[in-house]
């Protein structure tokens, strides 16, 4: 998708939404007329209404000002609000599936699962990942066979660290500047209006059920595409999409936000944002708005139908997610939504809520330019090292699908990884037959429902997603908990494949190898001194220290 910040400055009238042309034209005529009812002879009428019409389209932050007064009216005035119904089907397979009604339009929303294994490379300007989202496979599903999608909103959400723990604090200056989305859930919300596709309705049964049924088929079938180029998705329920919801509003009922001119209120926390100019639009900057730390961010990339069937209008937005009110974040390229805050909210709800697409402008683009635009399936994980052009290369390590981490090498190793898991929200238990070894580090971390050292082999592992394995005999693993292997060489792991091993050759030194999915990368470990501060040196560095 080819951005365009480096090009010449856009034309003022492709910075104007057509609707506020058309209602200038208007004004235009109505001024006009009216001026030569007073007896104004037709120069001078035609000059008064051409500069009161010009007028209502100075070009104001982006925006004209006919579009800043129209805003200025609604926050003024509008009060309140009303978002649809979440419900629960039954499709024709017998599957239960939500789905939410607003209107005559009817939305299906599919979770992408995140992927067994995978690799991110960080630069402080992008990220390369090897799970990415196939943005024209989703396009050219818009249109169906006698099916015609409204749109397709893609809602990613996630966290860079996590409080709880000093880990957090001391990631966030690890990682400093770099993009590194720790945790990302991603949602396609589908969204069929019944009245675009009548006859596709009247086929499947008329009414809400035969609309019910055009979108559980329309999304049973982009489930099926993902699948083909081997993204795993499932289609919510209704709870889930109501808990995919509160996600968003960092638990605030929906219904029930409120705003001010510069930012919305989600509850006791604080919600900024901007629209994206679609001119501008890039994974570049889509990358930079991870950048700030907050409690939650998330984005939304739409795909609305284009005006040939090889193109699709695309647009996009992102908000964050603060205890307080934080610093304006100033990049190029973002479009502000000043006054409308609590419609940006609900426009970044993974329900496609109606009549919020003035909210984040589009423009139409061929299909195949979506190649150009990389969107992440799943969040990076934790930083593990750098690679030879000295970008940061993170992984999973902890989280839904990876069951089973090998590590080989130093202790010193294996505490780096759980104390950056910790950082981005893990609960680790760790069971070992030293844990003198590990003492000074859990009295700094100072939080046992978040890290505890054991001897026990018995000890249970609820209220934790992961154990380390450090020289004891293992309980069998179960679903839900990561459960990570040390030893000094690869040959005493387990004889079963893991589904990610990082492996300290010789067990000493920086340098490490990560394997992860199909994906193998050399590496360079790096730390900053808080972090040695919690974990301590290597012994390779002790012992130069002494000498």
């Amino acid at each position: 998708m080819q951005a365009r910040s480096g090009a010449r400055p856009r034309p003022v009238l492709d910075r104007i939404a057509l609707r506020d042309v058309l209602v200038a034209e208007a004004m235009a005529i109505v001024i006009g007329s009216a001026a030569m009812g007073f007896g104004a002879s037709v120069p001078i009428a035609v000059a008064v209404a051409v500069g009161i019409g010009a007028l209502a389209l100075v070009p104001v932050a982006k925006g004209s000002l006919l579009d800043w007064l129209r805003t200025v009216y609604r926050f003024r005035r509008r009060s309140t609000y009303r978002i649809g119904d979440t419900v629960d089907f039954r499709s024709p397979d017998g599957r239960s599936l939500g789905l939410y009604w607003d209107g005559s339009r009817v939305v299906a929303v599919v979770e992408v699962l995140p992927p067994v294994g995978g690799v991110t490379a960080i630069s402080r300007a992008d990220i390369d990942a090897t799970h990415l989202l196939p943005l024209p496979d989703l396009a050219r599903n818009l249109v169906q066979h006698d099916i015609a999608l409204a749109g397709i909103d893609i809602v990613s959400h996630g966290y860079r660290s996590r409080s709880g723990t000093p880990a957090g604090g001391v990631y966030e200056q690890l990682i400093g500047p770099l993009p590194a989305t720790a945790v990302r859930t991603v949602w396609l919300a589908i969204c069929f209006d019944a009245l675009d596709c009548p006859d596709a309705v009247v086929r499947r049964g008329g009414g809400t059920d035969g609309a019910s049924r055009a979108v559980t088929v329309a999304t049973q079938r982009i489930v099926r595409a993902l699948d083909e180029v081997g993204c795993r998705s499932r289609i919510l329920t209704a709870p889930e999409i109501r808990e995919a919801v509160l996600q968003i509003t960092a638990g605030a009922d929906p219904r029930g936000i409120e705003h001010t001119w510069r930012f919305a209120r989600l509850g006791d926390n604080v919600n900024i944002g901007s629209a994206i100019d679609p001119n501008v639009l890039s994974s570049e900057l889509l990358a930079q708005l991870w950048v700030t730390p907050s409690r939650g961010t998330t984005t939304v990339v739409r795909l609305r139908p284009g005006p040939t069937p090889d193109s699709v209008a695309v647009g996009a937005a992102w908000r964050s997610t603060s205890r307080t009110l934080p610093e304006p974040v100033k990049l190029a390229g973002t479009v502000t939504v000043d006054g409308r805050h609590r419609d940006a909210v609900l426009a970044h709800l993974p329900i496609a809520v109606a009549g919020l697409d003035d909210v984040i402008r589009t423009r139409d683009i061929a299909v195949d330019e979506l190649t150009e635009l990389r969107l992440p399936t799943a969040g990076c994980g934790q930083l593990i090292g750098s690679d030879a052009q000295g970008n940061g290369i993170a992984t999973r390590l902890v989280g839904s699908g990876i069951s089973t981490v090998y590590l080989s090498g130093e202790l010193y190793l294996a505490q780096q990884v759980v104390f950056r898991a910790l950082a981005i929200g893990a609960r680790v238990l760790v069971r070992t037959d030293r844990p003198h070894e590990w003492e000074a580090m859990q009295a700094k971390i100072a939080s046992p429902e978040r890290f505890r050292v054991v001897t026990e082999s018995q000890y249970s592992d609820a209220g934790f997603n992961a154990t380390l394995i450090d020289g004891v005999a293992a309980p069998p693993p179960h679903a839900g908990v990561t459960t990570m292997y040390l030893s000094s060489e690869p040959v005493d792991w387990p004889t079963r494949r893991a589904d990610v091993s990082l492996r300290q050759p010789g067990a000493t030194g920086s340098r490490v190898v990560l394997e992860s999915g199909a994906s193998t990368v050399e590496l360079s470990l790096v730390s900053i001194p808080r972090e040695t501060a919690f974990i301590g040196r290597p012994p390779a560095a002790r012992r130069r220290a002494t000498v």
